[in-house]
């Protein structure tokens, strides 16, 4: 059960802590990350992908918290069943997880560029130079930081290169919405920063910046189907769970309360909270 619940409630970041041999590495598809670099980095995704194909039971679906309301409203608004939204959620949570998942892809990535070197949650930045001249930290999406939050990156940021007069930290946004890099100045909560060694970079500049070359990120882009696909030659994508047992449970569980598929739902959401469980008379006023 524990292993279930992992699956669909957590995730765990990928730092590469066996580094590859230097004279077994090859480069066949761009001549500044190695061909294993690159598919160590993609078997990372590919087992998180394929653990979201596994089963999970109803007790760790409800491990994930439900939103009792939403699902009165989908029902009611949407026309959604029970089980379309069951599955929905499950669906949603694993497409979070992979989308997570590629953030740290990205991190890894780069740490295999010749001079740079990832470091796992808890270090401060994400990547660093070998020199200590470059600090960056690695954003999937232009809006993954937003409002307060892009307030404590920029401090984050200026304390990387703290004490460091050579050295430039880095907003890095992989899926940005143009090719640019520049100082980044702003304004948050009428506090003006504008330190001119913090930057923001979209994917193509800062891959240009650490491998010299203007064309990296395009040539990575290019090179990625292929890669890909000579990466699954050594493995099989396995089936899909359907996960139809846990409505198949919720409806035997709902049938022994005597409640409503809805009811039960609410109840096991708010298992132990003042005035539940519920009885089917009084779904409608949640």
């Amino acid at each position: 059960m524990k292993e279930q619940l992992d699956l669909f409630c957590s995730f765990e970041e990928n730092v590469d802590t066996h580094p590859i041999p230097k004279d077994t590495e090859t480069y066949t598809y761009v001549d500044f990350i190695s061909d294993q670099h690159i598919f160590w980095c993609m078997e990372k995704v590919f087992e998180v992908y394929e653990s979201t194909k596994k089963s999970i039971n109803l007790s760790n679906y409800y491990k994930n918290r439900i939103d009792p309301f939403k699902i009165n409203f989908d029902i009611y608004f949407n026309g959604l069943t029970e089980k379309e939204i069951i599955l929905g959620d499950i669906e949603r949570a694993n497409a979070q997880r992979i989308s997570m998942t590629i953030g740290y892809f990205h991190e890894n990535l780069l740490g295999g560029i010749k001079g740079l070197k990832k470091f796992k949650v808890g270090d401060g930045y994400d990547i660093k130079s070998n020199n200590d001249d470059i600090f960056a930290d690695i954003k999937n999406k232009h809006n993954t930081v937003t409002g307060g939050k892009l307030k404590t990156l920029y401090r984050d940021l200026e304390k990387y290169i703290e004490g460091k007069p050579n050295a430039k930290a880095f907003w890095v946004q992989i899926n940005a919405k143009s090719s640019f890099c520049m100082p980044w100045t702003a304004t948050y909560e009428n506090e003006s920063f504008n330190n001119p060694n913090v930057y923001k970079a979209s994917a193509d500049r800062f891959y240009a910046l650490v491998t010299q070359k203007d064309t990296a990120f395009a040539e990575l882009c290019a090179a990625l189907p292929q890669a890909t696909e000579d990466f699954m030659k050594k493995y099989k994508l396995s089936d899909k769970a359907d996960n139809i047992s846990i409505y198949d449970d919720l409806v035997t569980k709902a049938a022994e309360n005597e409640v409503s598929i809805l009811t039960q739902m609410i109840n096991e959401n708010y298992r132990g909270f003042i005035g539940f469980p519920l009885r089917n008379s009084e779904d409608s006023k949640i």
